[in-house]
């Protein structure tokens, strides 16, 4: 499975709105009661799992297939919703998704950066990590795929 520059960059990405959550809820009160009373709370919020959402659309489809423990279908779903069919958004499902599913979320992505950059602390993620800087770096960073290794072995083996 090759993951590549611009997945790690994503998942940087995806780290920082998980953490934006997080401060949110710190914000403004980390019980359903605090986040069904406020208006902008629900806005800020919904608008990071919509970008979640956003960035999960451009990761590329080695690493979501090598990482499918993580629902990447489920988060590009609710982003569809979030962006195309607010009105069905329900605050307790939102409410769910951010005590229960980002934190996991977070942990499982920090977890594969980490894997390819082991000085990566996502304490350290800068805000402007969430400005799209359109990475193009599609070299590989890993590439676990030992087929690939064969068939150049073999390559070089008839030369």
């Amino acid at each position: 499975m090759a993951i590549y520059n611009k997945d790690i960059e994503i998942l940087k990405q995806i780290i920082g709105y998980c953490d934006r959550i997080q401060r949110a809820k710190e914000r403004f009160g980390n019980s359903y009661e605090s986040f069904q009373a406020d208006y902008e709370y629900q806005s800020a919020c919904a608008m990071y799992i919509l970008q979640i959402g956003e960035k999960a659309t451009r990761l590329s489809e080695n690493l979501k297939t090598g990482h499918s423990n993580i629902p990447w279908r489920d988060i590009i779903g609710m982003r569809n919703i979030f962006a195309h069919d607010y009105e069905r958004v329900d605050n307790k499902m939102i409410w769910e998704t951010l005590s229960n599913d980002i934190i996991s979320l977070r942990t499982r992505c920090t977890d594969i950066v980490v894997a390819i950059e082991p000085d990566y602390n996502p304490e350290d993620n800068d805000d402007e990590l969430l400005v799209d800087d359109d990475v193009d770096e599609d070299e590989p960073l890993v590439d676990d795929d030992d087929d690939d290794d064969e068939i150049e072995l073999q390559k070089e083996a008839e030369e």
